[in-house]
């Protein structure tokens, strides 16, 4: 196969952007931290303290708080980046800085590409794993 001039210019276009999507996820990252820790103290007393903001997390939260109810939602991630909100880019997302890493154990019918053992995304950001799970 003769790779023609517009085949060479989209991989020189493409090829760099998993990794320029993964330096911007973790600058990201770590700016929402800084502005984490520049912000002032909370409330040291709360009716309910709700820890993770995923999907059942923010909901549980939010019916609380409208009930009026002093609601604390700890969360171990920021914020999402943009490229969680666009399907195309999420696989990108997984094994970053915005994901726990989990993976299984090695087993002897799953995962025969990589040894036996699977990757088990889990977000650590604000939509917790719905946000790495393409939804």
């Amino acid at each position: 196969m003769i790779l023609t001039f517009k085949w060479f210019a989209l991989l020189l276009l493409c090829a760099p952007f998993p990794f320029l999507l993964r330096i911007h996820v973790t600058i990201d990252w770590l700016c929402a931290y800084a502005n984490y820790l520049s912000e002032p103290s909370v409330p040291a007393a709360y009716d309910y303290i709700v820890v993770g903001a995923g999907s059942a997390g923010s909901v549980v939260a939010g019916r609380l708080a409208q009930a009026g109810q002093n609601v604390l939602l700890v969360e171990a991630g920021g914020s999402s980046p943009w490229a969680a909100h666009v399907p195309l880019f999420v696989a990108q997302l997984q094994r970053s800085v915005v994901d726990w890493s989990y993976q299984t154990v090695p087993q002897t019918r799953a995962g025969l590409s990589s040894g036996g053992v699977s990757n088990w995304p889990r977000g650590k950001l604000l939509g917790g794993s719905s946000m790495l799970n393409y939804m």
